[in-house]
């Protein structure tokens, strides 16, 4: 089994045993499918976040520079709207994050195609799941 194909298959596997549905475990591998084309032509590494207690967003895109570690934290929603609570979860979670040589380079929230976005600020990227419609 090829590499790629390998760690897809053990990420679906983890969703499946943390008990997530069918249809959301197939939004998370495509979101991680996006993420890494999106981020594919520099060096970037995106890691699975184990969420133990406290929180952490979804996913966490990471790139050593020579100076400065930049990250970009991800959360993948399942939900046609975004709230408040989502940008301040990011937000808080981002400013965490920061300091010393450790900068925020983006924060993301995936949402499926159709979604109401008007609340997120211009701060926060939004990308849309096309295989997955608002109703």
């Amino acid at each position: 089994m090829e590499k790629s194909e390998n760690w897809y298959k053990q990420f679906t596997d983890k969703l499946e045993l943390s008990g997530m549905s069918p249809r959301t475990q197939e939004a998370y591998s495509r979101a991680v499918r996006l993420l890494k084309d999106h981020c594919n032509k520099d060096p970037w590494e995106i890691t699975e976040q184990d969420n133990h207690g406290g929180y952490i967003p979804d996913l966490v895109i990471k790139k050593e520079g020579r100076i400065y570690t930049y990250y970009v934290p991800v959360e993948v929603k399942a939900v046609c709207r975004a709230t408040q609570a989502h940008i301040d979860q990011l937000n808080r979670y981002s400013m965490s994050l920061a300091g010393g040589t450790a900068k925020i380079a983006a924060k993301i929230l995936l949402y499926p195609s159709g979604a109401d976005i008007s609340l997120v600020p211009n701060d926060i990227e939004v990308i849309k799941l096309n295989r997955f419609r608002c109703k």
